[in-house]
């Protein structure tokens, strides 16, 4: 899915939502896929979450990027 021009994976929680929902950001190097294990528990806690790849990175990797 896309949240904000960024793509982003949504997990929903398996029982009833606990609390706002929760923005997961990767380190560098990383991409949204390292937020997969911390995802599938806070789900099943009810917390709805959405982790994003960051340009460059993830889904988003060998984009054309700096620092700025």
């Amino acid at each position: 899915m896309q949240l904000g021009g960024l793509e982003a994976v949504h997990v929903s929680p398996s029982k009833k939502r606990r609390g706002p929902p929760v923005l997961l950001f990767h380190g560098l190097g990383l991409g949204a896929w390292s937020w997969e294990k911390h995802q599938a528990v806070l789900a099943e806690e009810g917390v709805e979450t959405y982790a994003v790849d960051l340009p460059g990175h993830g889904a988003g990797a060998g984009e054309d990027v700096d620092l700025e």
